[in-house]
């Protein structure tokens, strides 16, 4: 299933929204058909918090287009060279709860879910005085957070990558 859903869908995601475009502005360009005009804003003009969120876009879909290469060169590797290591499906995914457990298993503040996480890090509380908040502060809160997040993405690649049909369905809700 990981192989359909990530390489099979994408042309016909991208033609749907393509479609819907291109209806909507036929909507509005029709003169019997008016439809109600509810996302008419004022201008706000080009100040630095668009330029950030343009910027904070690009990288991204930087991270994004990552993600597919790395995972479609893995199932490539999997699936059409027919490695025998990883196309046995008991060993590869024996080979990924391992890799996952062994370096997720001493690192304490991996061992929470994503919505604990996302949680602790938009509540209004100090971090410090939340329940496990005090995982995230050895040895800086800034490398625990970019050391969580390139893990994070490693891990679901691998997940994604599993033979198994959970393996699709269970991390993406951490993305």
């Amino acid at each position: 299933t990981s192989t359909y859903f990530m390489v099979g869908t994408l042309l016909r995601c991208f033609l749907a929204s393509l479609a819907g475009i291109i209806v909507y502005h036929m909507m509005h360009s029709l003169p019997p058909i008016k439809p109600p005009k509810h996302t008419e804003f004022e201008d706000i003009g080009l100040n630095h918090e668009i330029i950030f969120i343009i910027i904070l876009g690009v990288l991204c879909s930087k991270v994004a287009i990552l993600f597919n290469h790395i995972l479609t060169k893995l199932i490539f590797l999997r699936v059409k060279l027919k490695n025998p290591f990883i196309s046995n499906r008991w060993k590869w995914c024996s080979t990924i709860t391992l890799f996952i457990s062994f370096i997720g298993f001493p690192i304490a503040f991996m061992h929470m879910g994503e919505k604990a996480v996302c949680d602790m890090f938009f509540s209004t509380t100090d971090l410090d005085k939340q329940v496990g908040g005090h995982k995230w502060g050895f040895p800086d809160i800034t490398f625990n957070l970019i050391t969580y997040c390139i893990l994070k993405f490693f891990f679901i690649i691998l997940s994604v990558s599993a033979p198994i049909a959970n393996g699709i369905f269970a991390p993406i809700y951490s993305l």
